[in-house]
Parts: structure tokens; sequence; C-alpha cells
């Protein structure tokens, strides 16, 4: 099988999460004889859901069905990350030190006044612990 490989960094803090996701899921694997969990499962894993919302075009509101309707440009994709970090009783102050993101940038991503690139969207997607992609974007018409 062909392979590509990626180069990716991150922070301290978020390989600590990896890491401690794949002893948890070793933990609940230790009486079968699948091969251990790895921080790169994990990877693969969360990058493969990121993905698989990409594949529902039935869904009026998904990303699929805006990409596929090229004719309607009357759309902004917005984010809720500013409502997870509120459930998760997170500080900006706190996603600023777990994404390395300038305060003044991750303030205007969490009000909406410019989209993240991938690189800042993955960054916060991790300090909020992988949330469902359908809960930290939604599409917002315009009339």
């Amino acid at each position: 099988m062909d392979k590509v490989v990626y180069h990716i960094e991150v922070s301290k803090a978020t390989d600590s999460k990896l890491r401690d996701c794949v002893i948890n899921l070793q933990w609940g694997q230790s009486n079968t004889n699948e091969p251990p969990i790895t921080v790169e499962d994990i990877i693969k894993g969360a990058i493969w859901e990121f993905l698989s919302q990409f594949e529902e075009p039935k869904q009026s509101n998904s990303i699929m069905a805006i990409l596929l309707d090229a004719k309607n440009t009357n759309y902004l994709i917005r984010n809720n990350f500013k409502s997870i970090m509120r459930e998760k009783k997170m500080r900006q102050v706190d996603l600023v030190a777990e994404t390395d993101i300038n305060k003044t940038n991750l303030s205007q991503i969490l009000n909406n006044k410019y989209a993240p690139g991938l690189d800042s969207f993955l960054r916060i997607w991790a300090a909020l612990d992988f949330p469902k992609i359908t809960d930290c974007i939604y599409i917002e018409y315009l009339d």
C-alpha cells in the first residue's frame, strides 16, 4: 500500500491528552489479542472522524451539501467554539495557552470575525478535546 507521510506538531498539553487516550484505550483492551493502540491510531481516527463529516450531503446544513450546491453562495461557515468553551468552563486565556494562537487572533476566531485556517482550527479542536465537527461549525445562510 502506498503511503504519504505528514509531519505535525502539537503542544505538550495535546500530546499529554493523546497519550492519556492511548493509556485508557489500551487498558480497556488488556484482555484481547488486538495489537496495542498507538498515538498514531488516535490521530488517524480523529482525522477520519473529521473527514467523515464531509460525507453527509443529504443533510441540508452539512458542509458537503454546501460544497455540492455551487450556485448557493449566500452563506457563511461559523464556529461554536465559544459555546463549547463555556460548556467546558474553559477561559480564553486557557485556550491561548493550549493552542499557542495569538490572543487577538483567537478572539476574532471565537467571535466569528474571521474563519480559522486549518492549522488554527485543528489546534482549537484538539484543545477542546475533539468535539464532533458538526458541533464545532454551522452554516449561516444570508438573505
